[in-house]
């Protein structure tokens, strides 16, 4: 494990946010992976709006929104509120550059991203990515909250719907993952990740 994945899996989330211009947003929402997430946000006690992809129909193996919304509601999660979504599919790229616009239209400062653990890396990656290629990364500060995996046996499901495999399995294809993606130009590099972690942590001294 590098030092990146400590610096994601063990973040902290600062009691200095203000709830006006602070959000949750859940990443990897195929079906299997909403109860994971849905408990964890049920248990942060928080009062921060949760955000989700507003998409219509399944997408990518991504379940709708309607269908999300019932699961969260199962586990008592009530303050679920729909970002717009045009596209006809999803990635973790893709999600991240169309989600952001949004954040910054509605002056939003701080962002705590879940999702389950196997994911939390990539995402967060990918979204800080995207921070810096749309010139935020000074405006939006990203926290991450991994959701708690209780059974690493327990099947998940990934990659547009493609990959069907155990959570303790997916550990290593999400490493490949990010691999690929940095090669593309898709992920920046470790080393500007762990530059933004450092600059944002001097907000709260």
């Amino acid at each position: 494990m590098n030092s990146l994945s400590v610096r994601i899996l063990c973040d902290s989330i600062p009691e200095q946010l203000h709830r006006e211009n602070t959000v949750i947003y859940c990443f990897a929402h195929h079906k299997v992976n909403v109860p994971v997430m849905a408990k964890t946000v049920s248990y942060m006690y928080v009062d921060y709006p949760i955000y989700i992809l507003d998409n219509e129909d399944e997408m990518s193996g991504v379940s709708s929104f309607k269908t999300n919304k019932k699961i969260y509601e199962k586990y008592h999660v009530e303050n679920i509120k729909p970002i717009p979504y045009g596209q006809t599919w999803i990635n973790t790229k893709i999600e991240c550059n169309a989600i952001i616009p949004f954040f910054v239209e509605k002056q939003i400062e701080n962002v705590i991203i879940v999702t389950p653990a196997f994911h939390m890396e990539r995402a967060i990656m990918t979204f800080v990515s995207s921070l810096m290629e749309q010139d935020e990364d000074r405006n939006i500060m990203v926290y991450a909250k991994p959701a708690t995996i209780y059974n690493w046996n327990d099947m998940t499901c990934s990659h547009q719907g493609r990959t069907t495999c155990s959570f303790f399995d997916m550990v290593q294809l999400e490493k490949e993952r990010i691999d690929t993606y940095r090669k593309k130009g898709d992920i920046k590099s470790e080393k500007d990740v762990l530059h933004y972690f450092k600059e944002r942590d001097k907000r709260f001294p």
